[in-house]
């Protein structure tokens, strides 16, 4: 009967979810103002990741190398330690590469805690073993612009840019809920 089919109401679009890897991070976290390291077109940047870190960590390097290369066009190296020949700016990423370096570290992380410090030649990206370090290095790529809006490259978005900059200072942030 044509009359049934015409009074059902329309079903409902479901919302869809965006995948953001950072989506629980305050957009406040770093600053926009203030001193800033600024990386550009000459800039030498390193990334630092020791081979005893985790598996996460070592995923978290590979990330932060990835996107920067692809947002600023420079070329990053990743070592397992720092160089001789030191870069302008160095990424030590996961608290086991900065406790072998003898890095200044909270000694214990709660869960999900990330912590970013940027002394201006040196940026530590860290947190607990499990995902701290890499939503870390996704707060810092979501503060320069970078955005994930689906898995895969054309749910990417990108900023190319001429020159980056990063605030000098100190951060620690825990969700307020125990997984994202």
């Amino acid at each position: 009967d044509t009359a049934a089919l015409a009074a059902k109401p329309a079903p409902t679009e479901r919302p869809r979810a965006i995948f953001t890897p950072a989506t629980a991070t305050p957009k406040s976290l770093l600053p926009k103002i203030g001193k800033m390291t600024t990386l550009g077109k000459d800039s030498s940047v390193g990334i630092v990741i020791s081979s005893k870190s985790t598996s996460s960590a070592k995923t978290a390097a590979r990330e932060l190398q990835t996107y920067l290369e692809k947002i600023t066009g420079l070329k990053i190296s990743t070592t397992r330690t720092v160089p001789k020949n030191k870069p302008d700016f160095l990424f030590i990423v996961g608290d086991t590469t900065a406790r072998l370096l003898n890095l200044n570290l909270p000694k214990k992380f709660k869960s999900e805690e990330i912590y970013i410090k940027n002394d201006g030649k040196i940026c530590l990206l860290a947190g607990n073993k499990r995902n701290g370090t890499i939503n870390a290095v996704y707060t810092l790529l979501d503060h320069l612009g970078a955005r994930w809006f689906a898995p895969g490259k054309y749910g990417e978005f990108v900023p190319r840019k001429k020159r980056v900059e990063i605030p000098v200072g100190e951060w620690h942030y825990q969700p307020f809920f125990r997984m994202r």
